[in-house]
């Protein structure tokens, strides 16, 4: 004999945290508005409120891990295009799997 199944419920999890109001404000990041590559980390530094959160160390790794990571960010916000893909289908080859049943959920779209 077969164990009746029972699906897992969804659980809707409802947190209320505070947050003080310097955690709600965004950090603003001068001397980015130029180049979409180049950053003058001093600049940022000195007109932000980074001393104020950070210690001279975490400062200074926050800095490492910019220069070495500096293709990765962007000035303009959206997406960055580091990765092309060029796939070429292969032509007059027959793709096929085998069939099985999608639930109903699956199926909505």
């Amino acid at each position: 004999m077969l164990k009746l199944y029972k699906r897992a419920e969804f659980v809707n999890l409802m947190s209320t945290e505070y947050k003080s109001e310097s955690e709600d404000k965004d950090e603003s990041f001068p001397g980015t508005d130029s180049e979409p590559t180049l950053f003058n980390f001093e600049e940022i530094k000195q007109s932000s409120s980074l001393n104020d959160k950070l210690n001279e160390e975490q400062i200074q790794e926050l800095h490492d891990l910019q220069l070495k990571s500096s293709k990765i960010f962007s000035n303009k916000p959206g997406k960055k295009h580091l990765v092309m893909y060029d796939t070429q289908p292969i032509e007059n080859t027959l793709i096929q799997y085998k069939p099985y049943r999608i639930s109903p959920r699956q199926t909505e779209f």
